[in-house]
């Protein structure tokens, strides 16, 4: 039987700390590590150690970490201060901390979806009727697991993009960001943009769905792909909603001659 490999990398571990001692102008790059996401214990205190002195604004270097540890009494436990030389003598760039926090916190998401499979097989072991239940709520688990790194962009960066699409829009009138179909609401928001969230707010019944539906449509209408996610109606309602704006037909008030009548042979299915 084949073994299979560790889910963590001590190497990795240790030259993201390493990193973060010898340049602490990195810190932006990988703060959003958390202590947890390290496998081994003494690399968690080390890390504690660092942010616990980035939070109180305090200087990094050996001197300043070795007596964070002391004082939270895991100095000893981590090896001394000859432990932490290690880690800076061992760093291979200080320059690739990024690249050592991604694969931290992938390690560490592999370890947590392996604990989050075994109690899903548990689960399923012990299933009765409740077995699709089970799976789903397995899954929406597993995707909560799926790192989400978030990267910081100097504003230089995207300088030149922002130029060109508000050149596009000041001199060709060009839209920056997807058309709601509605010239009035585009004028507003100047469309749907990519990487935001656009949200339809109101009271109930007061058209949030009908809107949503017809931004769709007419979308749709365009030759734009267009998909329809809905967790309060069926795919019959969405489709009933849509199907009676495109026949101008209100179903309240419909009558017998707007009833559109077929053969069973002629359904699409």
């Amino acid at each position: 039987m084949t073994a299979l490999p560790a889910l963590y990398s001590s190497e990795m571990e240790a030259a993201l700390l390493g990193a973060a001692i010898i340049s602490p102008d990195i810190w932006p790059e990988v703060a959003h590590v958390p202590s947890d996401a390290f496998h081994i214990h003494k690399h968690r205190w080390v890390w504690d150690a660092l942010i616990y002195l980035r939070g109180t604004g305090a200087s990094v270097d050996v001197t300043t970490l070795t007596d964070a540890l002391e004082h939270s009494g895991k100095l000893a436990e981590i090896g001394g201060v000859a432990y932490l030389t290690g880690l800076i003598a061992d760093c291979p760039n200080s320059l690739g901390a990024a690249t050592y926090a991604e694969a931290v916190i992938r390690d560490a998401a592999r370890r947590r979806a392996l604990v989050e499979l075994q109690d899903l097989a548990k689960g399923i072991y012990g299933a009765n009727g409740d077995l699709p239940e089970i799976l789903e709520r397995g899954a929406a688990r597993l995707d909560a697991l799926a790192p989400r790194v978030s990267q910081h962009v100097r504003l230089g960066a995207v300088a030149w993009d922002w130029l060109e699409h508000f050149s596009e829009y000041v001199l060709d009138h060009k839209l920056p960001g997807l058309t709601t179909g509605y010239p009035i609401l585009d004028r507003h928001t100047h469309g749907l943009k990519r990487g935001e969230l656009a949200l339809l707010a109101g009271r109930p019944s007061m058209g949030k769905s009908a809107l949503a539906f017809q931004m769709a449509r007419r979308q749709a209408g365009m030759g734009l792909r267009t998909g329809l996610f809905s967790a309060e109606m069926t795919r019959e309602a969405v489709f009933g909603r849509i199907a009676l704006s495109e026949l101008n037909v209100d179903k309240f008030k419909a009558r017998p001659e707007d009833v559109f009548q077929y053969p069973p042979s002629d359904r699409v299915r």
